[in-house]
């Protein structure tokens, strides 16, 4: 979080340079996660830091308005091999998927931590919460929120879904009023023991 504090700070924010990082966050490769990881803090802390003015910015960059955009498919990519894992995504499941199970990357918990992160930070705004509506991002959080196991990993997961699922269910309530959405949460508090 210092490189976004100080690239704030100086004036240092360039134009360009948000789409860097998302171009960044599109490279390929096991070797890149921790990296990918800490490009989505830069741009949680820019969008937390900077406020409003960067987060259209942000939200074309990343393709957030768009089902098909590169923020969208990440994040259901990663729902998809948090859910259907025994550890840490290698294992198959019958839950449904967007992608060929072959096809979805592995998600280590820093990486899948950092990009719930940006999603909460993102669905803080108005234009932000707006995007991941449009993008139908609160079907993809339910599904986390469906998600069978009382491991601490998983019951982190679905707690950080519901941070997200919190604010844009006020722009999406038709969404998350069908049967799928109240029962969720109801189902799960009663397998967790308690609010979520």
């Amino acid at each position: 979080m210092a490189l976004p504090r100080l690239i704030i700070r100086k004036g240092l924010l360039y134009s360009g340079l948000l789409e860097e990082l998302v171009d960044v966050l599109e490279m390929k490769g096991d070797h890149l996660m921790e990296i990918n990881a800490a490009v989505l803090k830069a741009l949680t802390s820019i969008i937390h830091l900077d406020r409003n003015p960067k987060l259209n910015t942000i939200i074309d960059a990343t393709g957030a308005a768009n089902f098909h955009g590169f923020l969208p498919v990440m994040v259901r990519n990663c729902i998809i091999s948090l859910t259907s894992s025994g550890n840490n995504g290698q294992s198959g499941s019958s839950a449904p998927v967007v992608a060929p199970a072959s096809a979805v990357a592995v998600f280590p918990q820093p990486l899948a931590t950092a990009l719930f992160s940006f999603l909460y930070h993102l669905a803080s705004y108005e234009s932000g919460g707006e995007a991941l509506v449009s993008c139908g991002m609160l079907e993809s959080l339910l599904k986390v929120i469906q998600w069978p196991s009382s491991e601490l990993e998983h019951i982190t997961f679905v707690t950080r879904a519901v941070r997200v699922i919190d604010p844009i269910t006020n722009l999406d309530m038709a969404s998350f009023s069908d049967p799928r959405g109240t029962n969720n949460l109801h189902q799960q508090a009663g397998v967790r023991g308690g609010p979520l």
